[in-house]
């Protein structure tokens, strides 16, 4: 991931080199097959002829997995870690001439704040798919629109059973936005359900950090954070909100070092269902006087996933 070596190309071959940098020897995957059934999408882009699918969690695979989960919108692009980690893996957004010093290579490309990270709690447990249960499983890539979404059964280690629908996307339409949705629905569970969504300041690749916190904000339901690419003169921010855009939540924000960090709760019943959206802005000194993504948050108003889905 030199210089040198991501030189030749455009920028978004650069950011796909960079990723499959950072993975395992490749996954085998197969692409969806046209007479298999299709997931919808939003708008109704769904093409079973254009979806890569993953329909069984392999554990000692996820790390290779992620560059072929990866999206991207030319500006930036992310791996297909989970939202709400996993042993093993190694979440990474890479944006286009953004590089930090290494001790061997000269420079490689900076590994920023993981703006897909959202952890969800049900009746006071978190979930993951390294405890409890996981009843069924399923992820796909939709090459043409760029949506990442994956669909879960869950039983907790306590027994509440829930179906949880993860969705992503980098905006082509607007390259400083992306967006997670989260669906949670209720098969047997009476309780709280807590959704936590933050940025980190601590990423890194295989142990380098490449960044150091310079400021962070919770105001007002919207989080941010600024950071310095150690080594360089440039920085980044980012800004996101949380909301919960089916029926009402309680918010907070969590002004905790170095991960700023906004909570949505609500409860639910069996058969219910809660739909919480997180939306980012990601911005950089290299394309503004300074990082401005607030400002740009603010611009975009109460534009829900799936209009700006829609318009990406």
């Amino acid at each position: 991931m030199t210089n040198g070596t991501l030189a030749a190309g455009c920028p978004a071959a650069k950011l796909l080199a960079a990723m499959s940098a950072l993975a395992d020897p490749p996954l085998p995957l197969d692409r969806h097959a046209a007479g298999d059934a299709t997931i919808g999408l939003p708008g109704g882009l769904s093409d079973p002829g254009w979806l890569v699918v993953e329909d069984a969690l392999a554990p000692e695979r996820v790390r290779s997995a992620e560059p072929v989960f990866a999206i991207g919108n030319g500006r930036f692009s992310t791996r297909g870690s989970f939202e709400e980690r996993f042993p093993g893996d190694q979440p990474a957004t890479l944006m286009h001439g953004v590089f930090a010093p290494h001790p061997v290579a000269v420079s490689e490309l900076a590994n920023l704040p993981d703006w897909t990270a959202l952890e969800i709690v049900v009746g006071g447990e978190r979930f993951s798919m390294a405890s409890g249960r996981l009843l069924a499983y399923r992820r796909s890539l939709d090459l043409r629109s760029g949506l990442l979404r994956r669909e879960v059964t869950w039983r907790s280690p306590g027994g509440a059973t829930v179906e949880i629908c993860f969705e992503r996307f980098a905006s082509l339409a607007d390259p400083r936005v992306a967006a997670v949705r989260a669906t949670v629905t209720s098969l047997d569970f009476a309780g709280g359900v807590e959704v936590r969504a933050s940025l980190s300041a601590r990423a890194d690749t295989d142990g380098r950090a490449h960044l150091e916190s310079r400021r962070q904000c919770v105001a007002n339901v919207v989080a941010e954070l600024d950071v310095n690419v150690r080594g360089t003169a440039t920085a980044v921010g980012l800004a996101m909100r949380l909301r919960r855009t089916d029926g009402t939540a309680e918010q907070e924000g969590l002004d905790l070092p170095g991960r700023p960090t906004l909570t949505a709760r609500s409860t639910t019943r069996p058969g219910g269902r809660a739909t919480f959206e997180k939306l980012v802005v990601v911005a950089s000194s290299r394309d503004s006087a300074g990082p401005a993504a607030a400002t740009h948050l603010t611009a975009l108003g109460d534009e829900p996933f799936d209009s700006l889905f829609a318009a990406s």
